[in-house]
């Protein structure tokens, strides 16, 4: 190896100690600013923090059964409901939308102690956005990957 080339290079061919101890936590920071960004810019926090629902993509069919299921609850003290329009009648909170329960839990839970349902619905949907990346970090350390290559894939993810 050259001298000087290396790890550790420049400004005398060493990183003073403080500078390595904050690399990391300041690539964590930098990660969780850019997907807060992100998040923002893809999600508005005017349309998010709303009294309604956000319903882009397919958040529509998500939102229906949230309140779908939180109608069933109230009424009748079911999880699910008969809908004949849905899906040939398929019955909401069953089979179909089983990968929906924890919205439907969270939306149905955050309406009990008076948050509007379209709220309620939104916290989740940023919740779940914000959350992604640090599920992404704690399973590849839990993969065993060192931590700065979990934490490129937390920031890919």
């Amino acid at each position: 190896m050259i001298a000087g080339t290396g790890p550790g290079a420049g400004a005398g061919g060493r990183i003073p100690p403080a500078l390595r101890r904050a690399a990391f936590p300041g690539a964590m920071a930098a990660v969780l600013a850019l997907q807060v960004a992100a998040v923002c810019y893809f999600e508005p926090p005017d349309v998010v923090m709303g009294p309604e629902p956000a319903l882009g993509g397919d958040l529509a069919i998500h939102a229906y059964e949230a309140r779908c299921v939180a109608t069933a609850v109230d009424r009748w003290g079911r999880t699910w409901a008969w809908d004949p329009s849905k899906l040939a009648g398929y019955p909401c909170g069953t089979v179909y939308d089983s990968d929906n329960k924890g919205l439907e839990a969270w939306t149905y839970c955050l309406r009990r102690l008076g948050i509007p349902f379209g709220l309620a619905f939104n916290t989740y949907l940023i919740l779940a956005h914000l959350l992604l990346p640090w599920v992404v970090f704690a399973s590849a350390r839990l993969l065993r990957l060192d931590r700065w290559s979990a934490l490129l894939a937390a920031g890919l993810g």
